[in-house]
């Protein structure tokens, strides 16, 4: 197997992913206190220290910006796609399919990405729901008719999110300018503090690149053999900053369309002894929420939040709790999907979303009993 190491971010993504946290108050320090597992985990140390500095990248760059901003919440706010992925938003719904992974550049990022909706158009391709959170396109029979269509048989997305996902890519060109030309500013600061930062992607790939379990190896013992079965000889390899804890894998031939290249995205935390939950089969995902709402402290604020709005200061004082303590619980559990947030006189208040729990344990049902 021929390895192409990527060693620069792919800023346009990092900068929607890092976007994604900051609009839905994800935090890299939830990760550390709730993602390691010690016994799992030989590099925990390694990875404590990367996410310490992603969470200063996240701060740094995300400082002025306002998470209320309505132009902002409508691309990057948290959209419960019935699948319990916690990275489902407009943004990434409007470019997953035509992301083409050639350069890392913004620039060459966006060209690349209205180059593959044109193929899209001119070879009659359709979108599909993707495995993970996102869409794929097809040159396979089946299509359900028009883009309307299409998008209105992915029944699994709330109604009013379909209809801003038609919106969107019913004009193509437009909303890619309209999104590059509003994250642009924040991926030139994001691009500075990642080089300020000391975070550096040549160690992440010498990893790889010397580890006795190569990149397809590790994916294959990660995620099953069926995974990269028929996947070819040559794999691009990028390294994920912002999603630092997660893989997504494409191969070649994915969706009727032949590159030279299969394209293997890891997170900078994933090691090939750390198997975290978030690349693992279905029941392991279900499990890590699962461990989310395993404290008793978390489930009486779930109590007390389904019955009355708080914001963070009012719901410490009743309940007693450190603000700091009750910050990184809110955090886990609006990361999850289990909260909203709602901003009111310049204060942020929290809520049970009853739906989506919901949705989570009709999906523990059914992955139990079907």
């Amino acid at each position: 197997m021929q390895y192409e190491i990527i060693r620069q971010p792919y800023l346009f993504m990092e900068t929607m992913e890092l976007l994604y946290k900051h609009i839905n108050g994800i935090s890299f320090t939830a990760m550390i206190d709730e993602r390691i597992d010690p016994d799992e985990m030989p590099y925990r140390a390694t990875v404590r220290k990367r996410l310490a500095i992603l969470q200063g990248i996240l701060e740094e760059v995300c400082r002025d910006i306002d998470a209320y901003d309505p132009a902002l919440c409508r691309y990057f706010t948290y959209v419960n796609d019935g699948e319990n992925h916690n990275s489902s938003y407009l943004a990434r719904f409007i470019v997953s399919a035509f992301v083409d992974y050639k350069h890392p550049g913004f620039d060459e990022t966006v060209e690349g990405i209205l180059e593959t909706w044109k193929q899209t158009q001119s070879k009659g391709g359709w979108l599909c729901r993707a495995k993970g959170a996102g869409l794929m396109r097809s040159l396979e029979p089946g299509s359900p008719g028009d883009l309307f269509a299409q998008i209105y048989t992915m029944e699994d997305l709330p109604a009013d999110f379909r209809l801003s996902l038609y919106g969107a890519l019913r004009n193509f060109p437009e909303t890619l300018k309209e999104l590059a030309t509003l994250i642009r500013p924040v991926a030139e600061k994001l691009d500075v503090a990642i080089r300020n930062s000391g975070l550096s992607l040549d160690e992440v790939a010498d990893y790889w690149l010397r580890s006795q379990l190569p990149p397809m190896e590790f994916l294959a013992t990660s995620m099953g053999e069926r995974v990269v079965e028929g996947a070819g000889d040559k794999t691009r390899v990028a390294i994920g900053l912002m999603n630092a804890n997660q893989v997504f894998f494409g191969m070649a031939h994915d969706c009727g369309w032949t590159r030279e290249y299969n394209y293997l995205y890891i997170g900078c935390c994933i090691f090939t002894h750390s198997m975290l939950k978030e690349h693992a089969a279905a029941l392991d995902e279900v499990s890590t929420t699962l461990r989310s709402l395993s404290e008793r402290r978390r489930l009486d604020v779930l109590r007390r939040l389904a019955k009355t709005s708080c914001y963070g200061l009012e719901l410490a004082e009743s309940m007693n709790m450190d603000r700091g303590n009750l910050s990184r619980l809110l955090s886990v559990l609006t990361s999850q999907g289990f909260l909203k947030q709602e901003k009111e006189n310049q204060r942020i208040y929290y809520r049970t979303n009853r739906e989506a729990m919901q949705v989570f344990f009709d999906r523990v049902m059914a992955e139990i009993f079907d």
